[in-house]
């Protein structure tokens, strides 16, 4: 429950930070990647497509070493694939579902029995997407855990 609160908080904030980043943001012409990963604009255009790629951080409970693949549907649902050695297989998850909001990511996935939420704040810029968040380890204390990817569809 208790990083349940914490993780509702910290989307609560990212989304507040977000709104006023947003709102102080200029209306130039530049192109439209870069445009958005500086100013904070809305990514959920930019979102679509497959992404491959690994935890970035050191000494991150998410780093397991191996790169991941999530494909962002443009209907605010989500494939994530799991590499068996030789191909990408989707994970048996019953739901994924996902909204981007100005610059925050919001994940929901669950196996039927069992629902989860992540929030992150995420670049992006060409074919590079970057995630980062701050977690909570079991004993209170945080730490942030950075992901970087490639678009690879």
């Amino acid at each position: 429950m208790k990083k349940k609160l914490f993780l509702l908080i910290a989307c609560v904030i990212c989304s507040a930070l977000v709104l006023a980043a947003c709102s102080n943001s200029g209306s130039g012409t530049s192109d439209k990647n870069t445009e958005n990963a500086e100013n904070g604009a809305d990514l959920s255009e930019l979102i679509i497509g497959t992404w491959e790629g690994h935890c970035t951080s050191d000494n991150s409970e998410f780093d397991d070493g191996q790169d991941h693949r999530w494909e962002y549907k443009d209907d605010g649902t989500y494939v994530y694939y799991i590499n068996d050695g030789n191909d990408w297989v989707p994970s048996n998850d019953k739901m994924n579902e996902y909204s981007v909001d100005g610059n925050v990511l919001d994940t929901r996935w669950g196996d039927g029995s069992t629902e989860n939420r992540e929030a992150w704040e995420i670049a992006i810029e060409g074919d590079t997407m970057k995630w980062t968040a701050e977690r909570e380890k079991g004993d209170g204390t945080t730490y942030t855990v950075t992901f970087e990817m490639t678009r690879v569809q």
